[in-house]
């Protein structure tokens, strides 16, 4: 069983592709998006009576087709949380489920589509993968949906924080820690002292205190390597562990 690690999609699915002509994923194998895929965007919580009544096709919809089509030829998605979509335990469909050692919320016709429940430990193949996911959305005015719950909440904060004594193999999270911001992908037309930063700060919290091996995050549209132990990921894939 191998994990390998991707960043945000928005609904643009064309790099899973790409990496399908030169990695030939087995069953077994599992691929994390680490938030921001696209899906569960155009659907507000509220409407969980439209989500329920035309549930396949807003499932196909939102894996863009592409995708869809292809569900059969990818490993298990393990999707967290981003800043741009719904948390899947507000989405009417979905299940709470064990997935390895951890609470995972899957829609069982889509079993290999899963999605992490932000605090969680997931124990693959003898290594732990914590998840946190959500941000602040500095976009809210262009955005169709945006969602009061995007970031992680005080008891999904203190969830997380009752691992922090403890190793961890890897960490899967949407942003990332305040100190790791990379700077020059900030967005300049948003004033940035308008910018809520809680959920960095957190994360800056975690990192400090955390005995972790590496740590993989999304959200900044940049593929950068920060240090030995933390990558910032956007389009490239990268084989956790490597």
């Amino acid at each position: 069983m191998t994990v390998y690690v991707m960043g945000d999609m928005h609904g643009d699915f064309d790099p899973i592709f790409t990496v399908l002509s030169y990695i030939e994923f087995k069953k077994d194998d599992i691929l994390c998006l680490l938030g921001d895929s696209g899906l569960n965007y155009d659907v507000h919580p509220k409407e969980k009576a439209y989500i329920d009544t035309n549930k396949s096709l807003y499932i196909k919809h939102s894996l863009n087709d592409g995708l869809y089509r292809c569900l059969g030829f990818l490993p298990t998605l393990l999707i967290v949380h981003g800043n741009h979509e719904a948390r899947a335990n507000t989405v009417a469909g979905y299940e709470k489920k064990m997935w390895n050692k951890g609470i995972v919320y899957v829609q069982m016709e889509y079993s290999n589509l899963l999605f992490a429940k932000d605090g969680e430990i997931y124990t693959i193949d003898d290594h732990t993968f914590l998840v946190c996911g959500g941000a602040y959305s500095v976009d809210k005015e262009q955005q169709i949906r945006w969602f009061r719950d995007e970031q992680p909440d005080s008891q999904i904060q203190q969830q997380v924080l009752k691992h922090i004594h403890t190793h961890v193999d890897f960490v899967f999270t949407h942003t990332v820690p305040f100190k790791y911001i990379p700077t020059e992908r900030l967005l300049s037309e948003f004033e940035q002292k308008n910018v809520d930063q809680s959920t960095e700060v957190f994360l800056d919290k975690v990192e400090s205190n955390l005995d972790y091996t590496h740590w993989y995050a999304g959200h900044f549209h940049c593929d950068k390597k920060v240090n030995d132990k933390f990558d910032i990921l956007y389009h490239s894939i990268e084989r956790v562990g490597d």
